[in-house]
């Protein structure tokens, strides 16, 4: 999917045990780099990670994207729009956010993104992220933990498109992948992200998981076109 606008990923591997890490090399324009949490989530380092990672892009890069890996940068023109930003000077955006649903896990399609086939999403302006901006111009992102709020530092001129730059968050692909998901991850939870209720709504009980699943799928709307 990022293929149509990215030219370089690095990508932050928490030293994975799928073939993540085959995917990524078999790709010739990324990278990886390596961290660990020695087995639990400590969202401080994903925290540390995120506001440092893009600056080596100055100098490479008109703008960076800096996101999860089931974070997706949507606007029906993106190549276009970022172009007019660019010649606009604009260094930092407003995204409008969405949890993307999907009843069924949807089947690995290479000749599709997943942006042809999961369309339905739910608005939540807590993930209207600025997970774009222009590494030039922009001295310090500071995220907080989670980068639901940034407190950019440099030249900020922000540009809001109106609802037409989404976020898409493909977590919710079937409430069996959700369960699945929490589940692993609920084991996983540092005593730090516990004290200070990060990440806590992988402490949901599997009726809690499926009730909330059910309401979300039952209220999305088509968000692509």
């Amino acid at each position: 999917y990022y293929d149509q606008f990215v030219d370089h990923y690095t990508i932050y591997d928490n030293y994975s045990d799928d073939r993540s890490e085959d995917i990524i090399h078999s790709h010739k324009n990324a990278e990886i780099k390596k961290f660990s949490m020695n087995g639990r989530i400590d969202d401080r380092i994903y925290q540390k990670i995120k506001n440092n990672c893009w600056k080596h892009s100055r100098g490479k890069a008109d703008y960076v994207v800096v996101c999860d890996i089931d974070e997706f940068i949507y606007h029906p023109d993106l190549v276009s729009f970022l172009t007019a930003a660019k010649a606009d000077h604009y260094s930092f955006f407003k995204t409008t956010g969405y949890h993307m649903y999907h009843p069924v896990y949807p089947t690995y399609d290479s000749g599709k993104f997943i942006t042809d086939v999961v369309k339905l999403g739910v608005y939540d302006f807590y993930f209207n992220k600025r997970i774009i901006f222009d590494p030039h111009r922009i001295v310090e992102i500071n995220y907080q933990v989670g980068a639901h709020k940034a407190r950019p530092v440099g030249i900020v001129k922000e540009k809001d498109s109106n609802g037409e730059l989404k976020m898409l968050h493909y977590k919710n692909l079937s409430v069996e992948h959700l369960i699945d998901r929490f589940a692993r991850y609920r084991n996983r939870l540092s005593d730090i992200n516990i004290e200070n209720k990060w990440g806590e709504h992988y402490l949901q009980k599997e009726a809690q998981v499926r009730e909330a699943f059910a309401e979300g799928l039952a209220s999305a709307r088509q968000v692509i076109p």
